[in-house]
């Protein structure tokens, strides 16, 4: 008879080695399964939150675009007085003389500029191209500072003549 108990206990641990393994492939497929509920998760996630920044884009857009028509809306009910709109316009016309712009150009400095241009290919030697080419350089920069200068007076002139065209409410 202990032979019989012996294979009922063998059956038994059979039985149990073969739940723990049905036990350890469901454990698997349902790691697998909440990996990929969470991959597909995470990419709703993306989705709504680029969905999210469009709306949100749009909503910033139609609110400047609304603020912008009351302004308007408001404006258009201003008057200006005349002499100040005239006096307004003189002071822009002035601020936007060409003689004005030019003389913030070092003329010096643009006359070096154009006879370095000028006579850049009569010369063969390296050396001297080189440092032709350095003052190049340098001179460029001063141009483009002073044309940052001559834009950002010209800027202020602009944001000076809105300020000189800014309606007055009705009394």
């Amino acid at each position: 008879m202990a032979s019989g108990s012996e294979e009922v206990g063998k059956d038994y641990d059979d039985l149990k080695w073969l739940v723990y393994l049905e036990t350890l492939k469901r454990t698997k497929n349902n790691e697998a399964m909440m990996k990929q509920k969470l991959k597909l998760g995470y990419k709703n996630l993306e989705d709504n939150v680029q969905h999210y920044n469009m709306l949100l884009s749009k909503f910033a857009t139609l609110l400047k675009l609304s603020i912008l028509r009351e302004k308007l809306k408001a404006d258009a009910k201003r008057v200006l007085l005349l002499e100040e709109t005239e006096k307004a316009v003189e002071n822009i016309k002035h601020k936007l003389n060409p003689d004005t712009a030019n003389a913030l150009i070092n003329n010096t400095e643009l006359e070096k500029f154009k006879k370095v241009l000028g006579s850049l290919e009569e010369h063969e030697n390296l050396k001297q191209l080189r440092s032709q080419l350095e003052d190049l350089k340098n001179i460029s920069e001063t141009i483009r500072t002073i044309m940052a200068s001559v834009t950002a007076l010209l800027d202020g002139s602009v944001v000076d003549g809105l300020d000189y065209f800014t309606p007055y409410e009705e009394d």
